[in-house]
């Protein structure tokens, strides 16, 4: 059902295999781009924008106007169409007062949706977003598409983030397909990653991200 106003967990076995690890491997979609809240940069990221077999979906949620949710597809049919896509393309939240006070790139669902999901994720947001993934062990393949200036504020680097879009649209769904076969360990790798830290939290909802006097949610 279409329910709304239903409230659910997303990281749930409902929506991913947190168990057994399962990907799913014959995929419609090349790619998913698909974003709610509008911004100017996301604006530029859609503008003129073709990628083909792709889920691209723009709904420019204003959080100051009205906004018509049936324009936009329920989170875990969305979930579902990210099982279906090769790669993902996210476009993170960020907030500079966040940033600021946690010392850390933002992110959110979004990120951990692609990674979850099985896709190969390029990602925009905050400076060093993919650096600090990368750190902690998780693959993402904006490097693979030429993307620089992961360091600098979207402003700068918005322009080459657009020409990663770009190097996607030229490749066909079977050239993306055998990328996606040729890099599954580390996919799967990004699957495992995920479900430790979603399983540690399912199983010590008590204790906290980290132990005892720490925060209890994720974002």
């Amino acid at each position: 059902t279409d329910d709304r106003s239903k409230v659910e967990l997303i990281f749930s076995n409902k929506n991913f295999s947190l168990q057994k690890r399962n990907i799913k491997e014959n995929r419609k979609y090349k790619s998913i781009c698909s974003v709610r809240r509008r911004n100017d940069f996301r604006d530029y990221i859609f503008k003129n924008i073709n990628l083909g077999n792709s889920i691209c979906r723009y709904a420019k949620f204003d959080l100051l106007k009205y906004r018509d949710l049936t324009n936009f597809p329920t989170l875990s049919d969305l979930i579902k169409e990210y099982h279906d896509s090769y790669i993902s393309i996210v476009c993170e939240t960020n907030n500079a007062c966040v940033n600021d006070l946690t010392k850390t790139p933002q992110f959110s669902e979004k990120s951990l949706i692609a990674f979850l999901s099985g896709t190969m994720p390029v990602i925009f947001g905050a400076p060093n977003i993919v650096k600090n993934f990368n750190d902690i062990g998780l693959y993402t393949w904006n490097d693979y598409f030429g993307f620089k200036g992961d360091e600098l504020y979207e402003v700068d680097k918005i322009q080459s983030f657009k020409q990663v879009i770009n190097k996607i649209s030229e490749l066909s769904t079977d050239e993306v397909k055998k990328l996606w076969i040729e890099n599954k360990d580390k996919i799967q790798s990004n699957v495992n990653i995920i479900s430790d830290l979603m399983n540690y939290r399912i199983t010590n909802q008590d204790k906290g991200i980290q132990g005892e006097g720490w925060p209890k949610r994720l974002f």
